[in-house]
């Protein structure tokens, strides 16, 4: 029988933990690859050219969440079993996906594409944002030395504070 690798954590190759909030359950990584939770949290911490996982994505640690699809997997103790040697899980029988997590992604190309949107959704918002953020800076700005006028009972050149 062979071990799937892909159910072990791709920096410390142990089985990922069938539970979420464990050492060892599964986190998502950006680009599609999934470490255990204690590997997740030592590798984000570190600058890019210290990590193990080298990918190359920008920012591959964005996931505050645990990887619930290859929980739900794992969670199938009646399909796979830790190997004898706990290097990995077993496929004893067919595995069995509930309907309503099936239901929107039919195949892992779909997922895949998908994760990859999502992915460039969020690149998108971080480059808005990043540009938007010295204009929010200054309105900030504005909005607090006019906040300490009209606290000082000070009106005159409130006009003023709200032209560009």
């Amino acid at each position: 029988m062979k071990v799937f690798q892909s159910l072990n954590c791709v920096v410390c190759k142990l089985p990922f933990a069938r539970k979420a909030n464990e050492a060892r359950s599964p986190r998502p990584l950006d680009c599609g690859s999934a470490m255990c939770h204690e590997c997740f949290e030592k590798e984000r911490r570190l600058a890019k050219e210290k990590r193990e996982h080298q990918c190359v994505r920008k920012q591959c640690f964005n996931n505050a969440n645990f990887a619930f699809y290859l929980i739900d997997v794992l969670s199938q103790e009646d399909s796979l079993t830790l190997s004898p040697l706990g290097d990995g899980y077993l496929l004893v029988k067919k595995l069995t996906l509930k309907e309503e997590n099936s239901k929107s992604i039919s195949t892992f190309g779909e997922a895949k594409k998908t994760l990859e949107k999502c992915a460039k959704l969020r690149e998108d918002f971080e480059t808005i944002s990043e540009k938007l953020m010295p204009h929010l800076r200054r309105y900030e700005t504005k909005v607090k030395t006019l906040t300490e006028r009209i606290d000082k009972d000070d009106y005159q050149g409130l006009k003023d504070g709200f032209e560009e």
